[in-house]
């Protein structure tokens, strides 16, 4: 059972500081960064304060029988990633880079599932902020320039060397971005 994050603190004179985006109290928070497809669930787990990466991978969702039971089995694993980690009552942001829907089957299957994993982060954790990111807005926030997979799999290994995966890349791109975001008010 995941609790809600904690109570509003005193800070200095009296003053009440109920931001938790920023950590009251000098608590760290947590963001999730989401790449999402029909198949497959790129996740990065950071500490929004220092942009420290928990952890992070790629869920494969089964093909076959009921797709809205094989997402919702790919959220539960995510959700024992960050449970495994840290306090999941830290969590105050999941991103989701944003579908680019066309009237083609995989784009709308695409736009579904994105939509599933926004509704089973509000589930879960209903007192987050959901973000969904353009892909030339989170690529811009981290300083990529071109298109391609090439720059946010480079820019992915500056944090986690030995990676190989374009999804678990995609999702550290996102949620560093996402620190970004936040941290700014934006």
């Amino acid at each position: 059972m995941t609790v809600s994050p904690p109570a509003p603190t005193l800070v200095g004179h009296d003053r009440l500081q109920d931001d938790p985006l920023v950590g009251a109290g000098g608590v760290h928070t947590v963001i999730i960064g989401l790449d999402a497809s029909p198949l497959r669930i790129g996740y990065a787990v950071m500490i929004l304060q220092t942009g420290e990466l928990l952890t992070s991978g790629t869920m494969h969702v089964a093909n076959t029988g009921d797709d809205l039971r094989n997402r919702q089995a790919g959220w539960r694993h995510i959700m024992a990633e960050v449970n495994r980690v840290t306090d999941s009552s830290l969590v105050v942001c999941v991103g989701l880079e944003e579908a680019y829907v066309r009237f083609k089957r995989q784009a709308i299957l695409g736009a579904l599932t994105i939509g599933n994993l926004e509704a089973f982060a509000l589930r879960s954790y209903p007192w987050i902020l959901v973000h969904r990111l353009q892909p030339t807005e989170w690529r811009r926030l981290i300083g990529i320039k071109q298109g391609g997979k090439e720059a946010p799999m480079e820019y992915a290994r500056t944090i986690l060397p030995d990676l190989d995966d374009q999804d678990e890349a995609d999702a550290i791109c996102i949620a560093r971005a996402l620190c970004l975001v936040v941290d700014s008010g934006a």
